[in-house]
């Protein structure tokens, strides 16, 4: 599929997160003194529900409309919608994604394959005149 390079965002900016530094070292401070566990524990569990909502949903019609745009087709209100959605979802998990640098790569590849299906779909929509 996508491969990027790179460790992130995060990187480029000059913040260097402290786990893809060294792995079993938490940060300190305020957020250790409330519940630092639970919020690991969250994370995990919102993480594994962002991952089987993709594996299970968004991207087997994420890849099934890049192959419709990429052989010219338009994207109906449906499809729209369901982009609409799903980069929504994306944004909200941004957060738990910039918390766990091993999520970085495919929250990136995720986007990008988006991108990818907008980007060409406007291109079949000027194509045929309709934009």
């Amino acid at each position: 599929m996508f491969l990027l390079p790179g460790p992130g965002e995060a990187w480029a900016k000059g913040q260097f997160p402290v786990a893809s530094v060294a792995p079993n070292v938490r940060p300190c401070g305020t957020q250790a003194l409330r519940g630092e566990a639970m919020s690991d524990e969250h994370d995990d569990a919102v993480l594994q529900t962002l991952l089987d909502r993709l594996l299970q949903f968004r991207l087997p019609r994420a890849l099934a409309l890049k192959k419709r745009v990429d052989a010219g087709e338009c994207l109906t209100d449906s499809d729209i919608e369901f982009l609409k959605v799903a980069l929504e979802d994306a944004q909200s998990g941004r957060k738990y994604v910039a918390r766990n640098p091993e999520f970085h790569r495919i929250g990136t590849q995720i986007v990008q394959l988006y991108g990818e299906i907008v980007s060409r779909a406007v291109e079949n929509e000027k194509e045929r005149g309709r934009s």
